[in-house]
């Protein structure tokens, strides 16, 4: 894993605002070594706008890292790395103090990402994740024969409810009496699309872009 570090002259972590360089880590022997140096200050005398376009341009640089740390990440710069799926920390001080820590913490997110993942392919309640970024499928009649003591609304409102996707594609043998007047009155758009007798596609968007 390759951690880019906000330093000063010094080596140590430093603020956006007040860095010289941003050098990007890596542990080899079990030493975090430094595998590259990128010359990186902002000026003071610039604006935010010109401040967010020249980070930018730096996290293409180091597009490969998934970390990023600082001795505070916040705002717009926050903002940028989270767009990019990169994970920020603040920390202070001689990086190997505390790179040790970072990795430990990514590589327990990682796990419990892949857990999750797992959990939700083999729990068919659960919407699995497709090729694209925000969509996701479930088989509601699968999932109700699976679990016979479940409704449609009992599966479904709950992944509603939390809003965490931008479209999801639910395969059943009928529509459920309920989604009209539910997700509408919830500010979701959908369509359906009949696939065979008595088999449609119902596809549910937040109507967000």
């Amino acid at each position: 894993m390759r951690i880019a570090v906000c330093t000063d002259e010094a080596g140590q972590t430093s603020q956006i605002w007040e860095g010289s360089a941003v050098r990007i880590y890596s542990k080899k022997n079990n030493l975090w070594c430094i595998d590259e140096e990128l010359p990186y200050t902002v000026a003071t005398t610039i604006s935010l706008t010109e401040a967010k376009e020249s980070f930018s341009v730096l996290l293409h640089k180091i597009r490969d890292c998934k970390v990023f740390v600082a001795v505070e990440v916040s705002g717009q710069f926050y903002y940028q790395l989270e767009f990019r799926h990169m994970n920020s920390y603040n920390a202070t001080g001689e990086p190997a103090q505390y790179l040790d820590s970072i990795l430990a913490a990514e590589i327990t997110e990682q796990n419990l990402a892949s857990r999750k993942k797992a959990e939700a392919l083999s729990d068919p309640t659960k919407p699995q994740p497709t090729e694209q970024e925000g969509v996701y499928y479930i088989n509601l009649s699968k999932a109700m024969a699976d679990s016979p003591c479940l409704t449609s609304k009992s599966i479904l409102l709950p992944i509603l409810a939390e809003r965490n996707f931008k479209e999801i594609i639910i395969e059943c043998q009928h529509i459920p009496r309920w989604f009209e007047a539910d997700l509408k009155a919830q500010g979701f758009l959908h369509s359906i699309t009949a696939q065979a007798e008595n088999k449609m596609t119902v596809t549910i968007t937040t109507g967000m872009t």
